[in-house]
């Protein structure tokens, strides 16, 4: 999807590996880390371009301790505009300082 492989992915931040997704797993992010739960859910990348599928889970160990995260941004661009589907149900941000905030969250690895 960005042209980096597994390799180089894991153990990143969303940040660091695909920044304009950052702002729509955030909240998904969070809500796993407290113990709710974060349904998969679609995504159009900033410019309407791509449409991505995000999945957000924790990693945890016996004491319930998060101790790290998965993030899956998957591709549905051309299954979407081959259905003639609907874009996602989560529109891009409208401007820079909104982006820019999320863009300010830090510490979540891939």
């Amino acid at each position: 999807m960005i042209g980096v492989n597994l390799e180089e992915m894991l153990g990143r931040r969303v940040e660091e590996v695909y920044p304009d997704a950052l702002p729509y797993v955030l909240a998904d992010i969070e809500a796993v880390v407290t113990g709710r739960r974060a349904p998969p859910r679609e995504c159009v990348m900033p410019g309407g371009r791509r449409i991505v599928l995000s999945t957000v889970a924790a990693v945890r160990v016996e004491n319930n301790e998060v101790v790290g995260m998965s993030v899956a941004l998957i591709d549905i661009t051309k299954y979407k505009r081959s259905t003639g589907s609907e874009f996602g149900r989560i529109r891009p941000l409208s401007n820079g300082k909104e982006r820019n905030k999320a863009n300010g969250y830090g510490g979540h690895q891939l």
